[in-house]
């Protein structure tokens, strides 16, 4: 794998003729303070930085704007804001000339503003704009707004497809400027999601004679941007002044992404009663007409569902969630409407729950998205005993896709016929078997779908976890990769989590992998796990060491090792606590006041800081003031807090399961239960949130006993169960 490195960026450059050369001082400066995102030195030179920037790489003014722009946002005085604003619009426009496509991309994007307030000469910008890539082309058309050319703008538009928000603003503002007013203006507010350009779109229009919306269009777009925002009751006085003042119902009938977004505002202002009853009436109409948009129908009758679902109506909703199901334009929007239906099933009647999922299951499209049904439906099945039931459901989700619960039905279903709880039970193929390692090559053979039931698996089988060979090192760094990796050479890493955001699965694995590898090094354990954990999950990813260490890291070893010693705990069991509970971030507190990397609450902290000092340990409690961010005050406490609870609970699993839930309700669980071995208990554990902590605390054990502690993963869990 390549990656940049620093010492070479701030001692070489490159000339033509590709030889190293020693860069001059200043350049070396500059390379250095960009690493570190301190952009001063930009703000006190910006011509001659300028120059020094290109030579460190050409891309780097991209994110050097990116910087300069961040701390005019944060409020830094260096410079005005005007200034700061054309600093940074120089620095995109230094940027196009980048040999990578994507840097030249997102620099276009960054200079649409700019261009339109004329921040930066537009001819200065044409010339650069060669390769039309998405963000070029919008680029472009407001080169070619700022100046004036608004014919010249429907010419370019005929050759070069809209490709955003911004090129159908540019094109109907175009339009309309040169009196055609034969456009519709209005889709570019009503069509689609709401962004910047529906501002800037809706400011321009404005200033014709006549403006090209009405009342009530505008009260409209004022709306949607509002619930773009989530600022629903905003969104929903506005959308009043169309319906109540402005008379326009139709204009929500003409646009289904405003019916929509009126159907958000209504359910989340807390006005479901009003919104369901002016749907109702708009459905009614719409259904006698066979040749109704089937989009609107659609909009309609799934916001009809969820209103009714806010109001308890919830028999009502499914209903409209079922109508739904025949005007649902995508299998997403099919899966949501399954996916309420199940889910008010499985929490209001779930002794119907099973016989529902059978009905519906064969219609859904993404088994993943189902994962918390089947979670809850699995929960409920065990703790009832209904094995027969588990089987059928498990032989409908077998040949799918969702790895995590056909590993998980798996399991259960091999351990019910070890136990004794079936006799016979139905076989992958739906054949019969009186054995339960048929089931157990199942979970083991689902690979990385299910790290914990894998590794459950496995120790019964006698066989072991075995991981992938590493990804070869990345010779070359392809345009996205190099991108990415760009953020965290010039400083801009606070920017990565929103693009890998934005563009989800088009994010190569190599440049996640590369972008969790530098947040590990900077010592960000939150984000290298959350990226590692999430292109681990993609469809036919295998587990490998490489990614596995990037998902479970040894931050805070000594403190971490020495505690678990001192408790005598496994070091591999209080690492998964703690990464479990705190993804190693010492200062993170939760909303019911929980603290630090262990998650302590104040009164347990207290109670056991105090059991520490009579034991003849530090008194963490003098002066009355006891710092839970302090990694080593917090490992303490909560390896000695794990270590009370495995004395009184009897088994490791059960202090887990109590350092979550608490001691009384996991005994009141665990004696509903009766005689459940500890595995399967686990599953009847009726809060998400506890059944999932477990598991989680139980996997990431087991990844650390078996990557740092000479481990089988297999072991690890049997440690835990015994």
């Amino acid at each position: 794998m390549r990656r940049f490195c620093i010492f070479f960026t701030l001692l070489c450059g490159f000339s033509s003729c590709g030889k190293a050369q020693v860069l001059d001082l200043p350049v070396r400066e500059a390379a250095a303070l960009l690493k570190t995102g301190d952009t001063a030195f930009i703000l006190k030179a910006p011509a001659k930085r300028m120059g020094e920037l290109s030579r460190i790489s050409p891309s780097a003014p991209f994110y050097a704007g990116l910087l300069v722009r961040q701390a005019d946002a944060d409020g830094a005085e260096t410079l005005s804001a005007n200034l700061s604003a054309t600093l940074s619009a120089a620095l995109f426009k230094a940027a196009l000339n980048s040999p990578n496509g994507l840097v030249r991309n997102e620099a276009a994007r960054e200079l649409i503003l700019p261009l339109l307030e004329k921040k930066i000469p537009p001819e200065e910008v044409l010339v650069f704009l060669q390769d039309k890539k998405p963000y070029e082309i919008s680029a472009w058309g407001a080169a070619l707004f700022s100046l004036g050319l608004y014919e010249e703008i429907r010419k370019f538009y005929e050759t070069n497809a809209p490709a955003t928000p911004w090129d159908r603003a540019f094109l109907s503002l175009a339009i309309l400027r040169v009196q055609e007013p034969e456009t519709d203006y209005a889709a570019v507010f009503f069509e689609g999601v709401p962004g910047e350009a529906c501002r800037w779109a809706l400011e321009e229009g404005q200033k014709l004679d006549p403006p090209p919306l009405t009342g009530a269009e505008t009260a409209a777009a004022l709306g949607r941007m509002a619930a773009a925002r989530s600022s629903f009751a905003e969104a929903l006085r506005f959308f009043r002044i169309t319906l109540e003042i402005e008379k326009d119902e139709q204009l929500f009938l003409r646009y289904p992404d405003l019916a929509g977004d009126l159907g958000r505002a209504f359910q989340f202002a807390g006005q479901g009663s009003e919104g369901l009853k002016l749907f109702t009436r708009w459905e009614a109409e719409l259904a006698k007409n066979s040749d109704g948009d089937r989009d609107l129908h659609f909009k309609l009758l799934y916001y009809m569902g969820r209103m009714a679902r806010q109001l308890g109506l919830h028999n009502q909703g499914n209903d409209f969630f079922d109508r739904a199901l025949a005007f649902a334009p995508d299998a997403l929007q099919t899966d949501a409407c399954i996916w309420y239906i199940l889910n008010s099933t499985v929490i209001n009647r779930p002794e119907t729950a099973a016989a529902q999922v059978k009905a519906y299951l064969p219609r859904w499209n993404d088994d993943a998205y189902f994962a918390d049904i089947l979670d809850r439906l699995i929960r409920y099945l065990v703790s009832k005993r209904q094995w027969k039931t588990l089987e059928e459901i498990f032989a409908l989700i077998r040949p799918g896709n969702d790895g995590v619960n056909i590993a998980k039905c798996a399991w259960i279903l091999g351990r019910a016929v070890e136990e004794g709880f079936i006799t016979t039970a139905g076989g992958p193929a739906g054949g019969k078997t009186e054995t339960a390692d048929s089931f157990f090559k199942i979970a083991f053979e689902e690979g990385s779908a299910s790290f914990y039931y894998r590794a459950l698996a496995a120790s019964r089988l006698g066989d072991s976890v075995t991981l992938a060979p590493d990804d070869p090192a990345v010779s070359g760094l392809s345009d996205d990769t190099e991108f990415f990796t760009g953020f965290f050479e010039y400083g801009g890493a606070a920017f990565v989590p929103a693009y890998f955001e934005e563009w989800g699965e088009k994010v190569p694995v190599t440049a996640m992998r590369l972008a969790a590898e530098n947040f590990a090094a900077e010592g960000r354990w939150s984000e290298s796990m959350r990226l590692a954990a999430s292109y681990m999950g993609r469809p036919g990813y295998e587990l490998n060491r490489r990614d596995l260490e990037l998902n479970y890291p040894r931050p805070f070893r000594d403190l971490i090792e020495g505690n678990a010693e001192k408790a005598e705990l496994s070091p591999a069991i209080l690492y998964g606590l703690i990464r479990t509970e705190s993804a190693f971030a010492p200062g993170i507190s939760s909303r019911a006041g929980a603290v630090g990397l262990s998650q302590l609450m104040d009164a347990t902290a207290r109670e056991m800081a105090g059991r520490i000092s009579r034991q003849g340990g530090p008194d963490y409690l003098a002066g009355d003031s006891l710092d839970l961010t302090d990694p080593g005050v917090n490992i303490h406490i909560g390896a000695y807090y794990l270590g009370y609870l495995m004395d009184r609970m009897g088994n490791p699993l059960a202090a887990l399961l109590a350092y979550n839930g608490g001691m009384g309700r996991v005994r009141r669980w665990r004696a509903a239960e009766g005689a459940l071995p500890e595995d399967l208990f686990l599953e009847t554990i009726e809060y998400a949130e506890t059944r999932e902590y477990g598991r989680r605390v139980l996997a990431a054990a087991a990844a650390y006993g078996y990557l740092y502690y000479d481990m089988s993963m297999e072991t690890v869990i049997a440690d835990i169960f015994k």
